[in-house]
Protein backbone atom coordinates (compact mmCIF):
# COMPACT_ATOMS: atom_id res chain seq x y z
CA UNK A 1 0.00 0.00 0.00
CA UNK A 2 1.02 3.22 -0.27
CA UNK A 3 2.24 5.64 2.29
CA UNK A 4 -0.96 7.47 2.59
CA UNK A 5 -4.31 7.76 0.43
CA UNK A 6 -6.60 10.46 0.19
CA UNK A 7 -10.24 9.94 -0.27
CA UNK A 8 -13.14 12.84 -0.51
CA UNK A 9 -16.29 11.13 1.50
CA UNK A 10 -19.40 12.04 -0.43
CA UNK A 11 -22.64 10.52 1.51
CA UNK A 12 -26.24 10.45 -0.48
CA UNK A 13 -29.39 10.02 1.31
CA UNK A 14 -29.72 6.24 0.96
CA UNK A 15 -26.31 5.33 2.64
CA UNK A 16 -27.20 7.26 5.52
CA UNK A 17 -30.38 5.93 5.97
CA UNK A 18 -28.58 2.49 5.89
CA UNK A 19 -26.13 4.03 8.61
CA UNK A 20 -28.73 5.44 10.78
CA UNK A 21 -30.93 1.94 10.96
CA UNK A 22 -27.50 -0.40 11.46
CA UNK A 23 -26.23 2.19 14.16
CA UNK A 24 -29.58 2.54 16.08
CA UNK A 25 -30.81 -0.72 15.82
CA UNK A 26 -27.68 -3.09 15.46
CA UNK A 27 -25.08 -1.32 17.24
CA UNK A 28 -27.35 0.03 20.09
CA UNK A 29 -29.82 -2.65 19.97
CA UNK A 30 -32.89 -0.03 20.29
CA UNK A 31 -34.69 -3.34 18.39
CA UNK A 32 -35.14 -4.30 21.73
CA UNK A 33 -37.74 -2.21 23.18
CA UNK A 34 -40.06 -2.57 20.37
CA UNK A 35 -40.04 -6.15 19.94
CA UNK A 36 -40.40 -6.65 23.78
CA UNK A 37 -42.93 -4.76 23.72
CA UNK A 38 -44.88 -6.71 20.62
CA UNK A 39 -44.32 -9.47 21.98
CA UNK A 40 -45.86 -8.75 25.65
CA UNK A 41 -48.57 -7.33 23.86
CA UNK A 42 -49.12 -10.57 21.48
CA UNK A 43 -48.71 -12.89 24.38
CA UNK A 44 -51.07 -10.98 26.36
CA UNK A 45 -53.87 -11.42 23.18
CA UNK A 46 -53.00 -14.76 22.79
CA UNK A 47 -54.14 -15.33 26.55
CA UNK A 48 -57.39 -13.46 26.32
CA UNK A 49 -57.72 -15.57 22.80
CA UNK A 50 -57.15 -18.72 24.68
CA UNK A 51 -59.61 -17.60 27.54
CA UNK A 52 -61.95 -16.15 24.85
CA UNK A 53 -61.82 -20.52 23.48
CA UNK A 54 -62.27 -21.30 26.58
CA UNK A 55 -64.54 -19.28 28.45
CA UNK A 56 -66.51 -17.74 25.31
CA UNK A 57 -65.53 -13.85 26.48
CA UNK A 58 -62.50 -12.03 25.99
CA UNK A 59 -62.10 -11.62 22.17
CA UNK A 60 -62.57 -7.95 21.65
CA UNK A 61 -59.32 -7.66 24.32
CA UNK A 62 -57.43 -10.40 22.67
CA UNK A 63 -57.85 -8.04 19.47
CA UNK A 64 -57.21 -4.61 21.39
CA UNK A 65 -53.66 -5.80 22.68
CA UNK A 66 -52.60 -7.56 19.38
CA UNK A 67 -53.60 -3.87 17.43
CA UNK A 68 -51.51 -1.82 20.50
CA UNK A 69 -49.03 -4.83 20.33
CA UNK A 70 -48.34 -4.37 16.83
CA UNK A 71 -49.05 -0.62 15.63
CA UNK A 72 -47.29 0.85 18.11
CA UNK A 73 -43.93 -0.77 17.02
CA UNK A 74 -44.52 -0.15 13.44
CA UNK A 75 -45.58 4.04 13.93
CA UNK A 76 -42.06 4.09 16.11
CA UNK A 77 -40.43 2.81 13.23
CA UNK A 78 -42.25 4.92 11.01
CA UNK A 79 -41.64 8.08 12.24
CA UNK A 80 -37.81 6.84 12.90
CA UNK A 81 -37.59 6.64 8.78
CA UNK A 82 -39.55 9.81 8.38
CA UNK A 83 -36.94 11.85 10.38
CA UNK A 84 -34.51 10.26 8.50
CA UNK A 85 -36.04 11.38 5.05
CA UNK A 86 -36.55 14.72 6.38
CA UNK A 87 -32.68 14.94 7.55
CA UNK A 88 -31.58 13.71 4.38
CA UNK A 89 -33.99 16.52 2.35
CA UNK A 90 -32.21 18.97 4.59
CA UNK A 91 -29.14 18.40 3.48
CA UNK A 92 -29.96 17.76 0.60
CA UNK A 93 -28.78 14.53 -0.05
CA UNK A 94 -31.90 13.02 -1.83
CA UNK A 95 -31.00 14.84 -4.73
CA UNK A 96 -27.25 14.00 -4.94
CA UNK A 97 -24.19 12.83 -2.96
CA UNK A 98 -22.53 15.65 -0.48
CA UNK A 99 -19.40 15.93 0.21
CA UNK A 100 -18.90 15.42 4.09
CA UNK A 101 -14.99 14.99 4.71
CA UNK A 102 -12.33 13.83 3.64
CA UNK A 103 -9.89 10.73 5.13
CA UNK A 104 -6.01 10.24 4.83
CA UNK A 105 -5.38 6.43 5.36
CA UNK A 106 -1.55 6.11 6.79
CA UNK A 107 0.81 3.94 8.07
CA UNK A 108 0.10 4.58 11.75
CA UNK A 109 -3.39 6.77 12.06
CA UNK A 110 -6.43 7.50 9.88
CA UNK A 111 -6.65 11.97 9.16
CA UNK A 112 -10.37 13.21 8.99
CA UNK A 113 -10.34 17.00 7.56
CA UNK A 114 -14.48 18.29 8.15
CA UNK A 115 -14.08 21.80 7.14
CA UNK A 116 -11.03 23.33 8.65
CA UNK A 117 -10.94 21.01 11.25
CA UNK A 118 -8.61 18.12 11.18
CA UNK A 119 -8.18 15.57 13.46
CA UNK A 120 -5.65 11.96 13.53
CA UNK A 121 -6.95 8.49 14.96
CA UNK A 122 -4.57 6.48 15.57
CA UNK A 123 -5.09 2.83 14.13
CA UNK A 124 -4.97 1.13 17.15
CA UNK A 125 -7.80 3.59 18.97
CA UNK A 126 -10.24 3.00 16.50
CA UNK A 127 -12.94 0.58 18.00
CA UNK A 128 -13.55 -1.33 14.88
CA UNK A 129 -14.84 -1.54 10.97
CA UNK A 130 -17.81 -2.83 9.75
CA UNK A 131 -18.83 -4.12 6.28
CA UNK A 132 -22.02 -3.81 5.11
CA UNK A 133 -23.68 -4.54 1.64
CA UNK A 134 -22.48 -0.74 -0.01
CA UNK A 135 -20.76 0.92 2.89
CA UNK A 136 -17.84 0.32 5.20
CA UNK A 137 -18.30 2.32 8.58
CA UNK A 138 -15.03 2.73 10.50
CA UNK A 139 -16.17 3.87 14.03
CA UNK A 140 -13.49 6.18 15.84
CA UNK A 141 -15.78 5.82 19.18
CA UNK A 142 -18.59 3.96 20.38
CA UNK A 143 -21.74 5.72 17.89
CA UNK A 144 -19.27 7.77 16.17
CA UNK A 145 -18.13 6.61 12.63
CA UNK A 146 -16.68 7.31 9.36
CA UNK A 147 -18.66 6.31 6.45
CA UNK A 148 -16.88 4.58 3.18
CA UNK A 149 -19.30 3.96 0.92
CA UNK A 150 -19.03 2.09 -2.26
CA UNK A 151 -16.93 3.79 -5.03
CA UNK A 152 -15.50 6.40 -3.08
CA UNK A 153 -12.21 7.06 -4.53
CA UNK A 154 -12.65 5.15 -8.00
CA UNK A 155 -12.55 1.88 -5.58
CA UNK A 156 -15.23 -0.68 -5.24
CA UNK A 157 -15.93 -1.76 -1.86
CA UNK A 158 -13.47 -4.96 -2.02
CA UNK A 159 -10.46 -2.03 -2.48
CA UNK A 160 -11.94 -0.39 0.70
CA UNK A 161 -12.11 -3.32 2.88
CA UNK A 162 -8.35 -3.91 2.35
CA UNK A 163 -7.20 -0.87 2.84
CA UNK A 164 -8.82 -0.47 6.28
CA UNK A 165 -8.21 -4.62 7.11
CA UNK A 166 -4.87 -4.22 6.62
CA UNK A 167 -4.57 -1.59 9.28
CA UNK A 168 -7.21 -3.04 11.43
CA UNK A 169 -6.39 -6.43 13.67
CA UNK A 170 -8.88 -9.13 13.13
CA UNK A 171 -10.76 -8.71 16.14
CA UNK A 172 -11.83 -5.05 15.11
CA UNK A 173 -13.24 -6.25 11.60
CA UNK A 174 -16.88 -7.32 11.46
Amino acid sequence: MQKSVTLPIHLDGKTYIHFAWFETFIQQKRWQRPALWAGLFTLSALICLGYHLVKGTGLSLAIVLWVIGLGLPIVYLSNFQSGLRRQVKAAKMDQKPQYAYTLTFKEDCMEALHGDQKKEYPWADLVGAWRRSDCIYIYHTPGRAFLLPQGTGGRDLDQLWEMVSSHLPPEKLH
